[in-house]
């Protein structure tokens, strides 16, 4: 397959694309405490980039955010493609209230992967970190395949739940296949992928490990601040210290991992 050309991104391009790209954050109100730090860092960080939150509990505290409120009584996937098919863009970046970021996105890379996504109908997303049990097969610049081996083994290489941008009819497609009632991540989504034969990519250009994924210059964030139920000092102390002191947050009320 040939490689995408590089294209000359000036800026109302780039708002054009925006403008078909959101940030679509599963939440629960069992993390509302999180809730500050990670629509601050989202709106500082990345605030060219329109923001959708499923929550089982509406609030307007954060006015650039749409609230979508789910019943968290019902099927977690059911639930999750009723607030999905709310969305008005076309893609969508997966996201969850403790994907705290803590420095800039690269939005010139966002553009030019969507782009890619739009360009390329047999890849379904692109995810913006290297996680998992991967290989490190070149693709295109900073591009690569993500490993067959989900295909044969209790590995869930193929779906993570961390920042991916998906084409949403894809991801809701999968979403209608799986069907699971609860939240979490399994090999059932991989299942579903084989199954709907859904392909994807994910970035990496050579970032530095930590814990059981890498880095992204694409897209630095906390990956993630929250670890049953506990900040995930132990991976990502520096920022964390950073964010604890920024919006004065007790952290012995949750407690370090």
């Amino acid at each position: 397959m040939q490689t995408s050309k590089r294209r000359n991104h000036g800026s109302k391009h780039i708002e054009v694309i925006m403008n078909n790209i959101a940030f679509f954050t599963y939440t629960h109100s069992n993390c509302k405490d999180v809730w500050i730090p990670y629509f601050n860092k989202l709106d500082k960080h990345a605030g060219k980039i329109k923001s959708y939150v499923m929550s089982d509990l509406f609030s307007n505290d954060f006015e650039r955010h749409k609230f979508l409120v789910y019943n968290d009584d019902l099927p977690y996937c059911q639930e999750y493609v009723r607030c999905l098919e709310q969305v008005e863009e076309e893609y969508v970046i997966y996201m969850q209230e403790d994907f705290i970021l803590y420095a800039d996105v690269d939005m010139e890379l966002v553009e030019r992967y969507t782009n890619y996504l739009k360009e390329d109908k047999s890849i379904s997303y692109v995810r913006l970190l290297r996680c998992g049990d991967l290989t490190n097969k070149p693709y295109q610049t900073n591009l690569c395949y993500v490993s067959p081996d989900g295909r044969s083994n209790n590995s869930i290489n193929s779906y993570s739940m961390q920042p991916t941008i998906w084409r949403k009819s894809d991801l809701i497609e999968l979403y209608n296949v799986v069907k699971r009632s609860r939240f979490g991540e399994c090999f059932e989504y991989t299942q579903g992928m084989n199954k709907l034969n859904l392909n994807g990519v994910y970035h990496y250009s050579g970032e530095s490990p930590r814990g059981g994924h890498f880095d992204s210059n694409v897209f630095p964030y906390i990956a993630t601040a929250i670890v049953k139920g506990k900040w995930n000092v132990s991976e990502y102390p520096s920022e964390l210290k950073r964010l604890f002191r920024e919006f004065h947050i007790n952290y012995q009320q949750r407690g370090i991992c």
